[in-house]
């Protein structure tokens, strides 16, 4: 209970130093009133957005969250012991010294719980998926229908053509070259007047050779999800070969399988660059919530309904004894936390 006496005073003292400064800055009550009322408007704000994410979410993927909550705080109980060991927060005599420290190590137990669900999300994604890439063209038997996934032909800065986009039109070329498509399907974001990939992407392709009878365009690409769910949904498109970059058909075919889509990728070249190596970092993880806690659904169209717990079912009894059985074991170790 120290440890919440010292983050109680800690508020306390900041809301105190925010109402001064606010009160001097501003000059009037007025003006600070009106900052706090477009305050209140962002948290409305933020509510929304989480409204919109849980819009789509049923009894599963609640009951996955609970679990994937209960791991979180078990998780993060056991960074906080394991930096006990090395900072001994509970030892320190002094009210304030014990605060410091108590903070100091929640917060570096939170900066490693963040971290660890990071690498251990993008870990899954990749074991789960490496077998799934194919690097020649040996490996397919017959004609498949492509999934091309959009991106911009020119870099953001403009200072220059987009590599990932020539090398994924050079890798569907030459497998058009050597027998192995069926039909292009490309998927892309069309979403602002003046850009259109799937459109420059044809437009790329058929300079290349490869005939437009054999092209589809999705306009509603926007994201990864959109283009794989979409494939299914829209184009009723079972089995497909991704063209992408390596780091990309990752994920892609992690969605595809789970939405029961028969993938294999064909990696274009292209290596990733810091920025996108950050954000594959994020990607992934954003990925698997998207799918088993949120249950996003493409812009345009639906994914197929998915089934809803059944308390008849003996086994969806047995997993949600588990998950309540990880519920409680997490509340007992925030009784602890909370009785240092």
């Amino acid at each position: 209970m120290r440890g919440l006496k010292f983050l109680g005073y800690l508020l306390l003292c900041l809301l105190l130093g925010m109402t001064l400064l606010s009160w001097y800055n501003y000059g009037s009550l007025q003006v600070l009133l009106t900052e706090i009322k477009d305050f209140g408007n962002f948290i409305n704000f933020v509510v929304e957005k989480v409204s919109f994410y849980f819009s789509y979410a049923g009894s599963w993927n609640y009951l996955i969250l609970m679990l994937l909550l209960a791991f979180l705080v078990v998780l993060y109980t056991c960074n906080d012991l394991w930096l006990e060991k090395y900072l001994h927060s509970r030892k320190q005599k002094s009210f304030l010294r014990f605060g410091y420290t108590w903070l100091l190590q929640r917060s570096m137990a939170f900066v490693l719980l963040a971290i660890e669900c990071v690498l251990i999300a993008n870990l899954f994604v990749w074991s789960y998926t490496r077998q799934g890439i194919i690097s020649d063209f040996t490996s397919i038997k017959h004609p498949q229908t492509v999934l091309l996934l959009g991106t911009n032909k020119e870099l953001r800065n403009g200072e220059g053509a987009n590599l990932y986009f020539t090398y994924r039109i050079d890798a569907v070329r030459e497998l058009y070259r050597q027998g192995k498509v069926k039909k292009i399907i490309i998927s892309g974001d069309n979403g602002r007047v003046g850009y259109n990939e799937p459109a420059d992407m044809q437009n790329a392709l058929l300079k290349k050779g490869v005939p437009a009878s054999i092209i589809e365009l999705d306009y509603a690409g926007f994201r990864t999800l959109d283009s794989v769910v979409r494939l299914k949904g829209h184009f009723k498109v079972k089995d497909a070969l991704i063209v992408s970059q390596r780091f990309h058909i990752e994920r892609a075919l992690l969605l595809a399988w789970l939405y029961d889509i028969e993938a294999v990728g064909y990696p274009a070249e292209g290596s990733m660059t810091v920025a996108m190596a950050a954000r594959e970092l994020l990607a992934k993880p954003k990925a698997l919530l998207d799918v088993f806690v949120f249950n996003m659904q493409p812009r345009y169209g639906k994914t197929y309904a998915k089934a809803t717990v059944n308390l008849n079912d003996s086994k969806d009894r047995a997993f949600i004894g588990v998950v309540l059985f990880c519920c409680l074991f997490a509340g007992l170790m925030v009784w602890l936390f909370f009785n240092d």
